[in-house]
């Protein structure tokens, strides 16, 4: 009888190891999964911060940009010319030329 209850008690001793194995396998895949689910959020997060601050200064050199334009139209030197492009216009003295494509020889459809 003694030596059922010690087959019995090395038994469970056994299976209460490979459980508690088992359990503490487990926990550090577990563990694991979760950690390297973080390290793949802040890697894509770091992507997506990069991004956003290559986006700022591209925003901030064509805010300068813009800046020196609004100033130098604000200026009559700077606007005369633009107005001038923009329409078209001839200043007294001046000639306009404007260069035409020649017709093609082939006839169109």
């Amino acid at each position: 009888m003694a030596r059922r209850r010690l087959r019995k008690n090395a038994l469970v001793r056994v299976l209460g190891r490979i459980t508690g194995t088992l359990l503490v396998t487990a926990v550090v895949v577990l563990g694991s999964l979760d950690f390297a689910q973080r390290i793949e959020q802040n890697v894509a997060l770091a992507h997506e911060l990069a991004r956003t601050e290559h986006d700022i200064r591209v925003l901030r050199v064509r805010r300068a940009e813009e800046t020196r334009e609004v100033r130098r139209l604000q200026q009559p030197d700077g606007v005369v010319p633009y107005i001038y492009r923009r329409l078209r216009m001839v200043k007294p003295g001046q000639t306009l030329i404007y260069l035409v494509p020649p017709p093609s020889s082939s006839p169109q459809p």
